[in-house]
């Protein structure tokens, strides 16, 4: 990590914040480190409270009303749906870090316009 992906990331997480908190939620790695970077970001905690709840709300429930829908129908479509869903996942995988590599210059530049630098430090 250098200084300047620090910057993209606080960058990205200023702007988006409530986004990521919210689709967060949905990834299990992720469920557990958005209330870290929040903090650590600073992010308003009714902000916070509203992305969280109303995501956990969506999640609960998606799962239980899909659950209910397909019941039966589900065990015939686990197998299908679990190398659709797996593929997706791989391309997500891969996209996202190919993404970030590809527009890290343009995201450090708005960055840099955007977030205020912190003072120099004592040097090392």
């Amino acid at each position: 990590m250098t200084e300047e992906r620090i910057r993209i990331g606080q960058w990205l997480f200023v702007r988006y914040g409530g986004r990521f908190v919210f689709f967060a939620r949905f990834l299990p790695f992720l469920r557990n480190m958005a209330a870290i970077l929040a903090g650590t970001n600073s992010m308003p905690p009714p902000i916070f409270h509203v992305a969280s709840g109303t995501a956990a709300i969506a999640w609960v429930m998606f799962y239980s009303l899909a659950a209910y829908w397909f019941g039966e129908a589900f065990a015939n479509l686990a197998s299908p749906a679990a190398v659709v869903l797996g593929l997706v996942a791989v391309l997500i995988i891969l996209a996202v870090p190919t993404l970030v590599l590809r527009y890290e210059e343009r995201l450090l530049a708005k960055a840099g316009c955007e977030t205020p630098r912190p003072p120099p430090g004592p040097p090392a």
